[in-house]
């Protein structure tokens, strides 16, 4: 266990140095208000629990709402790697909610999944006050973020996943998902040890007792996407992604579903389309393109 959490900080501190040097190159979108490091539970002076509000300048009707959760492989990151991403697709008529989470290894998955849904329920509490449409509600997630997207989605419509997750649903409804780059099977992560031995990885992220959790099945998609607990949804990624076979992967169980989704898939281009290259280069060409196609999937669904 202390190889793996080893093995991963250095991992995530090449990460951090990477993602510090591209923001600081970047210009931010113009377009957007930004109201920054809202609590979003009451009391808690945790800044894993806040987050930024985006809101197209000089809006005056309501806005379709996005609600955003980054990725970094559960752990890692903040909403600051995702503040230009969400700042572009409010300029584009929406209001974002760009949060933070608390990460493995200091929490498991099902806390996780217990701040997305404090967050869902300041949101629920809070869109009308900012401007935003609760009957036109997104979720986008990019990378480990897709995943935690998808599993907020079947927690709030199914019953037995509330139960496993001990986790009650949103009053909102999720109108359809964005996943760029999604992860969606993590029995990956101890069949082909990605990023750390995989006992180490799957005890992280499961918690103690990971051998016989009840949620291990419920994590990878293959084993329990059901069309009922899922909205249309939207999903990108590339040949340069290195997750693409899962995007593949999931796409396929989707059309065996006969679920309602779009993919985006970039075979060549003129720039490197790495890893959710849609969020952290959101100036690309071809990420205009892919979030303007994505913000339109949601607009006809809403």
């Amino acid at each position: 266990m202390l190889i793996s959490k080893l093995m991963l900080k250095a991992f995530w501190n090449h990460t951090a140095r990477c993602d510090n040097k591209r923001i600081a190159k970047q210009t931010a979108p113009e377009g957007a208000d930004i109201y920054e490091d809202i609590p979003y539970i009451n009391g808690s002076e945790n800044p894993m629990h806040l987050l930024d509000i985006y809101k197209q300048k000089g809006a005056s009707d309501m806005l379709p709402v996005v609600f955003n959760i980054h990725g970094g492989g559960w752990l890692y990151g903040t909403k600051r790697l995702n503040k230009h991403f969400g700042m572009f697709i409010a300029s584009e008529g929406f209001l974002v909610f760009n949060i933070n989470y608390r990460l493995v290894p200091e929490v498991s998955l099902k806390e996780q999944v217990k701040d997305i849904f404090s967050a869902l329920e300041w949101a629920n509490q809070n869109i009308t006050k900012y401007g935003g449409d609760k009957d036109n509600f997104f979720v986008v997630g990019d990378s480990a973020g897709g995943h935690l997207a998808v599993l907020a989605s079947m927690i709030n419509n199914c019953e037995g996943y509330q139960e496993r997750f001990n986790q009650k649903p949103s009053e909102l409804k999720i109108k359809a998902l964005g996943l760029i780059c999604p992860a969606t099977d993590l029995e990956i992560v101890y069949k082909y040890r990605l990023f750390a031995p995989a006992g180490g990885m799957l005890k992280m992220i499961l918690g103690k007792g990971y051998r016989k959790s009840d949620i291990r099945k419920d994590i990878s998609f293959k084993y329990c996407a059901n069309k009922e607990l899922l909205p249309p949804i939207y999903v990108a990624s590339s040949e340069q992604d290195f997750l693409k076979f899962q995007t593949k992967s999931f796409v396929k169980i989707l059309d065996n579903l006969g679920a309602e989704y779009k993919l985006r898939f970039w075979d060549k281009a003129k720039k490197p389309l790495t890893h959710v290259f849609p969020v952290i280069n959101h100036d690309y060409k071809e990420s205009e393109e892919t979030n303007r196609e994505m913000l339109n999937f949601f607009l006809n669904r809403g």
